[in-house]
């Protein structure tokens, strides 16, 4: 019965999203070593732009280690962003994660010696993927309204990203000179700040919508030490942003745990449009901490929530929404 239930929701949200302008093209925006990347773009070519497209890139979670730039879930999420007149761009990028016992090994391909080794390969290609968007001039990308977007390994990507380019880190000035995100989406995200307690800013973050648990123990909600890296996550960054002056909207559910990595791709539409209808293109100054407390706390020990969750976001690696409907 759960699963007659789960395919008819799968239908059901490939009846939603399915809209005959929206295209998918696949680029490849760089090769690195053995490392193919792969990026899609969605448009939604029955809206012609007047001057340029404003741009929300979608990094996908996983870890690290595995995850995929396509499955059922963020495909919504890039649908509807197109349907928004965004250009809406999913990239891959190098998965370096490894496995030891103490979290300190090397995997071989990479010679990561840290989690910070990890997230900063994520971020690099990032950085590519973000400089192949911007040259793609024939879908007229905006680089003064380009949003990112992550959720958990990816949210940790576009926040530690941010936090390097406002310090000025070597590998961001490859990005175009001034350049800095009209926003963040973060997805159960954090910071990955080294080995360092203390943040610092040379330039203020980009303001930034936080959608997290306060009970995932996956990626911290406040500051944990991670494999020998500080990360800072929702609950210490609200902090850091009031300190900057910085808008921020936190979209909170007390008592959830890692689940606030997959359901705002499907379930949190209204919220990321207001956040980014009235503070990122409205400029309006806020400090929104938002706690939303449903019947049932939802949850990743919840069969129900599983299923709800789970399958869309795992389902697909590799896939397409066109392809739903031929699972058995």
């Amino acid at each position: 019965m759960k699963t007659k239930t789960f395919i008819l929701l799968v239908l059901a949200l490939l009846a939603a999203t399915a809209h005959a302008d929206i295209t998918r093209e696949t680029y490849v925006y760089a090769i690195k070593g053995a490392d193919t990347l792969l990026l899609d773009t969605y448009v939604d070519t029955s809206l012609a732009p007047t001057d340029k497209r404003p741009v929300f890139m979608y990094v996908h979670g996983g870890g690290f280690a595995a995850g995929s730039r396509v499955n059922a879930a963020q495909e919504v999420l890039l649908r509807h962003m197109a349907e928004q007149g965004f250009l809406a761009v999913a990239p891959d990028y190098r998965l370096a994660a490894y496995e030891s016992a103490d979290g300190r090994g090397s995997n071989g391909k990479y010679a990561v010696q840290s989690l910070y080794d990890i997230v900063q390969i994520a971020c690099d290609d990032v950085v590519d993927a973000v400089n192949f968007t911007l040259a793609l001039t024939d879908l007229q990308p905006d680089d003064s309204c380009f949003i990112i977007s992550g959720g958990s390994a990816g949210a940790i990507t576009a926040l530690t990203l941010e936090h390097d380019l406002c310090n000025e880190e070597p590998y961001t000035l490859r990005l175009p000179d001034g350049f800095n995100f009209a926003g963040i989406v973060s997805h159960a995200g954090a910071i990955d700040n080294h080995a360092d307690s203390v943040m610092t800013w040379k330039h203020a973050p980009c303001p930034t919508l936080f959608f997290h648990g306060s009970d995932d123990t996956t990626v911290p909600f406040n500051r944990a030490n991670v494999y020998g890296d500080i990360f800072v996550g929702t609950n210490a960054l609200l902090d850091e942003w009031e300190q900057q002056g910085v808008s921020h909207w936190a979209f909170i559910i007390p008592g959830a745990d890692h689940i606030l990595a997959l359901s705002p791709l499907t379930d949190n539409h209204e919220e990321t449009d207001k956040f980014i209808r009235e503070v990122v293109l409205e400029r309006n100054n806020v400090n929104v901490y938002t706690e939303w407390m449903p019947e049932v706390t939802p949850s990743m020990k919840s069969q129900d929530d599983l299923l709800r969750f789970a399958p869309l976001y795992i389902l697909g690696y590799g896939k397409y929404l066109s392809d739903l409907p031929k699972i058995q």
